[in-house]
């Protein structure tokens, strides 16, 4: 049954800048709650709407197994720079590498 919630999707930079795209990434911390196929998000970038999006697509990994391709195409950056990235975001994370990520896929939708 298809979500008829609508959660917001914060970012506070626009990593690779994704958010021009039809479609494009987030790696977001694990969250089976939120993180959902066929979710909808307003995605907002420093506290302002920007438009709604749809996940379409997920992964579950671990930040260690993210890869140069993952971390390009979301960020911008190297493997080993997301990972350090990560690591400041979720400082009070002591072990990012073994930490869940959900890698997200979601499409802007037409408004």
């Amino acid at each position: 049954m298809e979500s008829t919630k609508i959660y917001e999707l914060n970012f506070s930079y626009n990593w690779n800048n994704k958010l021009y795209n039809k479609a494009f990434t987030s790696i977001k911390l694990y969250n089976p709650n939120k993180y959902i196929i066929n979710n909808l998000y307003k995605v907002n970038l420093k506290g302002n709407y920007l438009f709604t999006a749809k996940i379409i697509d997920l992964k579950i990994i671990l930040a260690k197994d993210i890869n140069n391709f993952i971390a390009y195409i979301d960020t911008g950056y190297s493997k080993e720079e997301v990972i350090n990235i990560l690591s400041k975001i979720y400082k009070n994370n002591t072990d990012i590498l073994n930490t869940k990520f959900h890698l997200l896929l979601l499409v802007r939708l037409e408004e």
